[in-house]
């Protein structure tokens, strides 16, 4: 007796009434693969309103950034994650106000200052603090009965976001 399928043979049944669509085996696409608003790419990549587009899009965006930096004796790392922000460097003379290497772009929360070399006779004390998210006022001050602000060198170190 013959009967209309081969022993190989699948079958493929759709459900009027839910809608549902059920296959033995795998589905293949040589293109795109769409359910509802969602996509399978043939590369792998997914897309859909959950990650605001393509998935591959939204881990780079969110989960693979790459700090970025500026290296050297004048410089900064940010950390492209947070947003966090490091700047560093040194003055030959101090006592004003100063650029830092890239302006913060929401706040610089310190500045801290210290001595670069021995200066003077007198015990001497370097301070500074952010003026803008782009300067910071960096000076030293000297131990003398005037305290006179004078202007050694200094290095300096500087955080914000």
């Amino acid at each position: 007796a013959k009967t209309d399928f081969d022993v190989n043979d699948k079958i493929w049944v759709f459900d009027v009434a839910t809608g549902e669509f059920r296959a033995p085996g795998r589905i293949t696409a040589t293109e795109i693969l769409l359910s509802g608003k969602s996509r399978v790419a043939p590369d792998g990549n997914l897309y859909g309103d959950v990650w605001g587009g393509w998935l591959n899009d939204f881990l780079n965006n969110n989960y693979n950034r790459k700090n970025t930096a500026s290296l050297g004796d004048y410089g900064w790392v940010r950390d492209e994650s947070t947003g966090f922000i490091m700047q560093w460097g040194t003055l030959g003379s101090s006592n004003g106000t100063y650029n830092f290497p890239r302006e913060f772009p929401a706040s610089c929360f310190a500045v801290f200052v210290t001595n670069n070399n021995q200066q003077g006779g007198a015990v001497d004390n370097a301070f500074g603090y952010p003026v803008s998210k782009s300067q910071f006022f960096a000076a030293t001050k000297d131990s003398s009965s005037s305290n006179h602000i004078n202007n050694y060198p200094v290095a300096w170190f500087a955080i914000g976001r």
